[in-house]
Order: structure tokens, then sequence, then C-alpha cells
């Protein structure tokens, strides 16, 4: 962690806000499956898929195994019972909505002075945008980026119990993040909704877009979430337990 005192405030403030994200074209997944799959797999994740991005779906952290099960159930089929189609089908669904996700921040960027840093996102057209592509969201790169910018963009996986990694760098360094709406950060955040967007294009875009153009206060904002999130989300003690317990659960699991 950086000290919040050590702080280059007039650095960051003269800096962009940043998307550090691969992205991937739900497209391209769809056509995957359509070349792969057998008709009634694929009419059972393309259902599924289009409930999994539904208003009352895509903010939630409904189970997407349960969605499988669903929509084989109409089809008189209890796949619960072969876990290893139920896995491959939750892990595309899962794919999937990461997709239509990204593309959807990526897209309510596009006429804001930001840069989106990252691999695979041809599908997104860039050209004559105010948002700046960069190729490059590589570990080392970033993290001295972190320090020079007055918030990032965070894209949460398809859970809400813990934060990404992107959420625990940003508090680290005491830089903005500016995400999408989490239940544990709800409960642990005062005021959260300056913070965080529902997966809508204009809610996206006018949340990043105040910071944009108030990046002092991007800055304090910042620092705030360090100081409320840092003991919480960064006990050493609780991260040594947690890691002794896995790898005992694991040398248990596999005989020593």
């Amino acid at each position: 962690p950086l000290p919040i005192d050590e702080i280059d405030i007039d650095n960051k403030a003269a800096g962009k806000i940043i998307f550090p994200k691969n992205g991937n074209s739900p497209h391209q997944l769809i056509d995957y499956w359509k070349s792969t799959l057998p008709s009634k797999l694929l009419s059972v994740l393309i259902g599924a898929a289009e409930d999994s991005i539904s208003k009352d779906r895509i903010d939630t952290d409904y189970p997407l195994d349960d969605l499988i099960i669903e929509h084989f159930a109409r089809f008189n089929i209890d796949i619960s019972a072969e876990p290893a189609v139920l896995c491959f089908m939750v892990a595309q669904l899962d794919d999937y909505v990461r997709r239509i996700k990204s593309t959807m921040i990526a897209e309510a960027l596009l006429d804001l002075p930001v840069e989106i840093r990252g691999t695979s996102w041809e599908h997104v057209n860039f050209a004559g945008k105010k948002a700046t592509y960069v190729r490059n969201s590589s570990y080392a790169n970033t993290q001295a980026l972190i320090d020079r910018v007055p918030a990032i963009i965070d894209m949460s996986p398809n859970l809400q119990n813990a934060p990404h990694d992107r959420i625990c760098r940003a508090i680290g360094r005491g830089t903005a993040f500016l995400t999408n709406k989490q239940r544990f950060l709800e409960g642990l955040v005062p005021n959260s909704e300056r913070f965080m967007f529902s997966f809508e294009p204009k809610a996206i875009r006018d949340l990043i877009e105040y910071y944009v153009f108030n990046p002092r206060e991007a800055i304090d904002l910042g620092i705030g979430q360090a100081r409320l999130l840092r003991e919480p989300l960064f006990d050493e003690s609780r991260y040594g337990g947690t890691l002794k317990l896995a790898v005992q659960t694991v040398a248990l699991r596999y005989g020593g």
C-alpha cells in the first residue's frame, strides 16, 4: 500500500481515467456455439444467455448453474446429474455475460476522453471517438499507471461477494475505483452510489463522465475509499490464515 500522504495529487489530476480490461466479442462466442454444439444444447445455451442479460438479472449475481438447470428442465432433462456438461455450459454462459458487460462499458465510454487498455477490442469501433484504445494491459504497466490516474474503471466477475483484483490494486494506491453495483460494497461503504453504476449505458456514461471532468473529486473519492477499505480488505493476518487453510485443504484432498 502507498501511504496516503505520499499520493501525488497534481500528477493524478493530470492523468486519464483508465479501463484496464481485455475485451472479447459476444457475437463471436455465439458463432462458436453455433459451429460446435448440437441443436438442443445450442437452444438451451441461447435461451439461458438471453435470460442472463435481462434487465432484472444483469445487475445481480443470480447463479448461472441454476439458470442452466432451469433451461434444461424445459426439456425434462436433469442436467445436474451430468456435472461435466453442466460445468461446460456454465463456463460458456459466464464468458458470454462478461463479454456483454465489458462491451457495454467500452461502448458507453467511446465519447469520453478515457483510455481502454487491453487486447481483443477489435469488435468495438474507436474510429473518430474520444476514447483511446491502448493494446496493453499487462500487470506491470498497469501497476505503474494506477499511481498516475484519478480513477480506474472496474468490472466485477459475475459475483458480488468479494472485490476484483482491480479494486484491491486501486485501494492499495489510494486511487478511486468506479465499478458496477456489488452487494459486498453496499454493505461496507456509505454512499456507494457515488462510485457504482448499473449495467445500462447511460448510467455507466453519466457516472464516469462526472469524474472525467472533476478529477480532483475522483482523487478525494479514492483517498476515502482507501481509508475505509484497506483495513477490512487487507487484513494481513486473515490473508495468511486463509492461504494456510487453502493449502491444507488441497493437501487433504490429494492425500498430503
